[in-house]
């Protein structure tokens, strides 16, 4: 079978429903300590305009790519951000930025069914709201994976166990403890009308 694939902003690639490959984030250092969860959810492994290694300091933070946020805005200038404006605020981010790379991302209820093409991903916030996390479903439409900073990419929560939906999943990783539910979404490069 055969993934279709997008090419868009200075040569993007979105890959349709990514394959869980850990290995592509894991073993090379440069791009495990640059890249994020926000970096996996939207499967960016370099920095979407040059194409370069992204800057392990600043990391992709939602609002980056459209604009929308500051140009090297930390995860805490962006948790300040939402903390005066609200949580809708780092949808209405993740949304800007897909859109930017020639994207749709859609709410949907979490079993929603999606088109072809399509791929599932959850937000959460940390319950300080301090941080936010995301996850991304795997292509076995089963298990879930997700990277925690510059951390390796896993399909398992907390205590070890896989993800098989991440609103059952320990999600409580000392400092952070992302309880709250930002909601489901649908990525993918039709437009796509729930």
């Amino acid at each position: 079978m055969t993934i279709p694939v997008v090419e868009n902003l200075r040569g993007f690639a979105f890959e349709a429903a990514p394959k869980y490959e850990p290995q592509k984030w894991n073993d090379n250092e440069a791009i495990s300590i640059s890249t994020n969860c926000y970096c996996y959810m939207l499967n960016i492994q370099h920095e979407p305009f040059s194409g370069k290694l992204l800057d392990p300091r600043y990391s992709l933070q939602p609002g980056y790519i459209s604009g929308s946020g500051s140009f090297f805005m930390t995860r805490d200038e962006l948790m300040d951000l939402i903390e005066l404006d609200g949580f809708d605020v780092l949808v209405d981010l993740c949304k800007a930025d897909a859109k930017k790379l020639g994207l749709v991302m859609n709410q949907i209820s979490p079993k929603e069914s999606i088109p072809t093409g399509y791929y599932r991903v959850a937000l959460f916030v940390d319950s300080e709201g301090k941080d936010y996390h995301c996850y991304r479903e795997n292509p076995d439409h089963y298990t879930w994976s997700h990277k925690i900073g510059d951390d390796e990419v896993i399909d398992f929560d907390a205590s070890g166990e896989k993800i098989t939906d991440p609103r059952f999943a320990d999600r409580d990783y000392g400092e952070y403890d992302y309880s709250i539910l930002l909601g489901f979404f649908s990525i993918g490069s039709q437009v796509y009308n729930n």
